[in-house]
């Protein structure tokens, strides 16, 4: 049996139709010289006006940088990334590195406890130097000012605070240094270093001709520094002569000078002359010490041996 169809087929003509705009970013290092509205070109080149590897569109009277909005990003790695990100506000960062010119921190904080202060001021890490400036007040900043202060780790590692109470002269201060820690308290000041610190030890006098040591009690000095700065120089030891008794009413030079080769260390030179008892077994005696430095020593009586405990001096 034959089938025969029933429907029928007609072609028609069908001609091209007009070209579209191209799409996608067109990247040139020169300005595209037929742009069209919401073109978007890549400027790969250094021109004036224009940022290297940005993305500008075409808004169909100039070029302007072309932004993208988007709830959320996901991505393995933003490494390829490089841009000026302007003012950003963001919520935890966690990285490795960070890196920028200066961290800035503000703060207006209201002590809990104490005297219902609050404390105005900014934290900045920049250059290497961490530093914070403050204010503390009474319900306002202006009128209510109580004082204001500073506080700095500089990059070499010193540490230093000041603190100055309003309407006052006064200023409080501390300063920790590899030198020592410096206190004020606007009135008094001074400055703890390691010498302050330090157990110094006793170090033996050099006898000149014709003296040494008695009762094996070896004359020596020692050096207390102190926290005001100055030095405190104490002595402890006896003297005779290697022969004979000291005489009375003689200048004696145990140690040099008087026209002998003076053996006294100039460490503990005085700041002027100081005096003396010149201890012994029958009367004692003076002891002096000039700025030379030489030390001369008068008995009162003949004597076997002359002591120098007891006798000590400041050096400003």
């Amino acid at each position: 049996m034959a089938i025969k169809a029933s429907n029928t087929i007609t072609l028609i003509r069908v001609d091209d139709g007009q070209d579209g705009d191209p799409t996608g970013v067109t990247e040139s290092a020169t300005v595209p010289a037929n742009p069209y509205s919401g073109m978007l070109w890549k400027c790969t080149g250094t021109l004036a006006g224009y940022q290297q590897n940005a993305i500008y569109r075409w808004n169909g009277s100039k070029w302007e940088l072309f932004f993208f909005s988007a709830l959320n990003v996901q991505a393995e790695s933003l490494s390829a990334i490089s841009a000026d990100l302007g003012t950003v506000t963001a919520g935890t960062i966690t990285g490795v590195d960070i890196r920028g010119s200066q961290f800035l921190s503000e703060y207006d904080v209201k002590e809990i406890g104490g005297d219902g202060n609050s404390t105005k001021g900014k934290t900045q890490i920049q250059s290497g130097n961490f530093t914070t400036t403050y204010t503390v007040y009474y319900d306002d900043p202006v009128t209510g000012l109580v004082g204001n202060g500073a506080f700095q780790i500089d990059r070499s590692g010193n540490i230093s605070s000041g603190y100055t109470i309003n309407n006052s002269s006064n200023t409080s201060i501390y300063k920790l240094s590899s030198s020592g820690l410096y206190l004020s308290d606007g009135i008094f000041e001074g400055e703890l270093t390691a010498a302050a610190l330090t157990k110094t030890t006793w170090i033996n006098l050099i006898y000149a001709s014709g003296f040494t040591t008695a009762e094996d009690n070896p004359c020596q000095y020692r050096i207390f520094y102190q926290l005001d700065g100055s030095r405190l120089i104490r002595f402890r030891g006896q003297f005779k002569k290697t022969s004979g008794k000291l005489p009375k009413s003689s200048s004696l030079y145990p140690f040099g000078g008087g026209g002998a080769a003076n053996n006294f260390p100039s460490i503990i030179r005085p700041n002027r002359t100081e005096f003396g008892p010149a201890l012994s077994n029958e009367y004692g005696g003076r002891i002096g010490l000039t700025t030379t430095p030489t030390m001369v020593i008068n008995m009162g009586a003949e004597s076997d041996y002359c002591s120098l405990s007891g006798f000590s001096y400041i050096i400003d």
